[in-house]
């Protein structure tokens, strides 16, 4: 009987465990669409801003091949999950502050030879 009941036991609990682990992966597929989402909206509004177009392609290819690379937890963190302000805050508004000669610094560093080289 109690061999029984420690039975029963062990497979609700494995069936929580297996349900729990199903929706921390379905949770995990919803927020690696979401990233996907939020990357195209940080590259539509990007590429409409005036600072950002006045960048080097360089820079500005740079800058979109690696989205996928941004934290974006700063936008719940530090934005109140607000895109916008973020995109302005930690993308445009630097980009602004940038000198043409930091500007030519960093194209340059980004600029790849036909050799697979940067310049």
């Amino acid at each position: 009987m109690i061999d029984n009941s420690i039975n029963t036991e062990g497979n609700e609990l494995q069936a929580e465990r297996n349900e729990k682990l199903l929706q921390q992966s379905a949770n995990e597929l919803f927020i690696k669409d979401q990233t996907k989402s939020i990357q195209g909206v940080i590259t539509k509004y990007l590429t409409t801003s005036d600072v950002f177009g006045e960048q080097s392609d360089a820079i500005q290819n740079a800058i979109l091949g690696n989205l996928d690379s941004l934290d974006l937890s700063v936008i719940e963190d530090k934005y109140s999950g607000q895109i916008v302000p973020y995109i302005y805050g930690e993308l445009i508004a630097p980009l602004d502050k940038l000198g043409p000669d930091v500007q030519e610094k960093i194209s340059k560093l980004f600029e790849v030879k036909p050799d697979g080289q940067s310049a």
